[in-house]
């Protein structure tokens, strides 16, 4: 008896496509904050100044899913305020780096954060550590090395600013899996923000830094709106793969940002990585898509 194809459901196909938008949205979000970093603009003043802007649309968003306190009732503060502080980390290292390296080279370094995340997960969250896994801890330290390593000509040591901005996006996500029962990825990320804030503009009045030119203050709300819309698409990227049971798979979709950042990198800085570099970034993306395709094949011999 010939079974008939099974179609997919317009359903998965949406998850991924969400997933797809937001990955692009959080790349263009990184290219307007290098517009603004090259200007010699201090990390304190940009976020003090793109945040704010993030934290509305933000509240417009918890309140268009499930509503203002649903998602931002304040019931765990030290966990938040843990959460924030990662943010902080991250969300500064990114804007330096962006500020030294090469745009398209700093997105492949920023590759990274989902795999450390994965492997993070077996120190914090006790999941179990295979062979598997130990190969694509090699893969990607050989994957960094190619790109920054400057006897290849492919980089500068800045890009270990970009790796520590990549380390603390992983504690980021890490963390939010540990305690996802504090509060929703909405209510994290507000919060994140806000704390974000508060902190720039103490460093940035404390320092008496000046106000940022009209072009880069433009720059800085279109950065903030891509960084809400990327988020949000993501959130809903993963909302319909749990509903599909796609979960680990929709997440290969982040990896468009390799490519997006590629063009403008040419198109707009006239970039050109080399070819050890291009090596590199592959090695890791590829690393990273096998850890939940290996997941799928795993889980579904388990299930026979």
């Amino acid at each position: 008896m010939i079974k008939a194809e099974v179609t997919p459901q317009p359903k998965q196909w949406f998850a991924f496509a969400w997933m797809a938008c937001g990955a692009i949205f959080l790349t263009l979000a990184d290219f307007a904050m290098k517009q603004v970093a090259v200007t010699g603009v201090h990390p304190a003043t940009g976020f003090a100044m793109a945040t704010p802007v993030s934290v509305l649309l933000l509240v417009f968003l918890a309140k268009a899913n499930g509503g203002v306190v649903k998602h931002l009732a304040l019931k765990h503060p030290k966990i938040i305020l843990m959460r924030g502080v990662f943010m902080i980390g991250m969300s500064y290292l990114n804007f330096i780096g962006l500020s030294y390296n090469p745009y398209s080279q700093q997105v492949m370094i920023l590759q990274l954060g989902p795999i450390l995340a994965a492997l993070l997960a077996v120190v914090w969250l006790k999941e179990s550590f295979n062979k598997h896994q130990l190969m694509v801890a090699a893969i990607c330290l050989l994957g960094v090395w190619f790109i920054i390593d400057p006897r290849f000509g492919s980089g500068t040591v800045y890009l270990f600013i970009a790796l520590g901005a990549a380390l603390f996006n992983a504690l980021a996500n890490i963390f939010i899996a540990r305690h996802r029962d504090k509060a929703t990825p909405i209510g994290f990320t507000f919060y994140g923000m806000v704390i974000t804030v508060l902190v720039s503009w103490v460093i940035h009045f404390a320092q008496s830094m000046p106000i940022p030119a009209i072009t880069e203050i433009i720059w800085l709300q279109v950065m903030g709106a891509l960084a809400v819309l990327g988020l949000a698409s993501v959130s809903k990227a993963l909302q319909l793969a749990a509903d599909c049971g796609l979960a680990g798979k929709v997440g290969l979709m982040f990896y468009v940002q390799m490519p997006v950042a590629l063009v403008i990198g040419y198109l707009v800085y006239a970039e050109q990585p080399s070819v050890m570099g291009l090596v590199g970034a592959g090695l890791i993306v590829a690393a990273g898509i096998s850890l939940p395709l290996r997941a799928g094949v795993n889980s579904r011999r388990s299930s026979k």
